[in-house]
């Protein structure tokens, strides 16, 4: 039998039951995996482990999803993760709230909104271009992006919005 076809199987018989039993032989299971995967291949367990941590978080990422996101940008962002940064820097605003969002969330949330509005700000800004580092700009970008990642409603989830990005092959909600 296929050992993947198996596992699902598995898995689906005990995430759905309500049998903590079964729940706590997933957990043993998953933590006897987690040690292998350290041992083996410690660059993949960590890859898993920062993907776990986003059940901390309202929205988070990783930064390898953060850096897949950014390359399917249309158009591309104008900072890269290092300009960004030393901007937030200049600005004394935190990178990280928790656990409304973690950097690499906020990161492209603020891409997102540039690429997606940054002509019709700029235009309401008065600025025909933008400048690479023009700071009212950039605050302009940072607080729409925190009323996104900051949804009173929690409407936004910005793992969801990305799904089809992040996850092409999954073609289902994560």
């Amino acid at each position: 039998m296929d050992l993947n076809k198996k596992f699902d199987e598995l898995y689906g018989h005990i995430t759905s039951s309500r049998d903590t039993r079964k729940m706590r032989m997933l957990g043993w299971v998953m933590k006897k995996m987690m040690q292998d995967a350290i041992e083996a291949h410690p660059q993949m367990a960590e890859e898993y482990l920062s993907v776990l941590e986003s059940v901390r978080w309202d929205n988070y990422l990783t930064e390898k999803e953060a850096d897949t996101v950014i390359a399917a940008m249309e158009p591309a962002p104008k900072w890269n993760r290092q300009q960004w940064l030393k901007m937030m820097e200049q600005t004394g605003e935190s990178a990280e709230h928790y656990p409304c969002f973690n950097r690499c969330a906020l990161y492209v949330a603020m891409c997102m909104v540039d690429s997606d509005d940054g002509e019709t700000i700029a235009r309401l800004m008065g600025n025909g271009g933008v400048a690479t580092g023009d700071m009212d700009y950039f605050a302009m970008i940072h607080q729409l992006a925190l009323n996104k990642l900051k949804d009173k409603d929690g409407v936004f989830n910005i793992r969801r919005y990305f799904k089809d990005v992040l996850w092409p092959e999954a073609g289902q909600k994560r």
